[in-house]
Parts: structure tokens; sequence; C-alpha cells
């Protein structure tokens, strides 16, 4: 399977210890499905702060672009 084992000093279940962990042919650590699903919890949080942003940049811009029209309309 190309994995190995080795020692890895954590927190798992709120309980810091060495524990016994598997890691790949390249020696990273294979996360456990707590922590995989840990870390596509924190991607989705920030996928979502980015979108917010993004549509907050847009409001902003759209509110300049309306400003910009108004006064050019004025000017005519």
């Amino acid at each position: 399977m190309g994995l190995d084992l080795g020692l890895w000093q954590g927190r798992i279940e709120k309980e810091d210890a060495t524990w016994i962990r598997l890691f790949d042919r390249d020696g990273r650590m294979i996360p456990t499905g707590d922590e995989r699903a840990e870390a596509e919890r924190q991607r989705a949080e920030e996928a979502k702060a980015r979108e917010e942003a993004e549509r907050r940049r847009a409001e902003v811009a759209e509110a300049e672009l309306a400003r910009l029209r108004a006064r050019l309309g004025a000017g005519e």
C-alpha cells in the first residue's frame, strides 16, 4: 500500500499525546476522517468569506458606477 507508521505529537479528541499515525511514501501524514472533515469545513468557510468579500466589492463598484452615471447625467 505504500504507507508507513510513524510517531506524531499532537491533539486528537482533546488529548495531547504522541500518537502512532500513518504516513504516505513522501512522508506526509494521512489525516484522520475528523481531520479531513475539519479541513473541508475550513475550506468552505474561507470560500464563503471570499464570496462575501467579492459581493461587497461588487456592491461598492455598482454604487460608484451609479454615482458617476448620475453625475454625468446632471452635467448634460
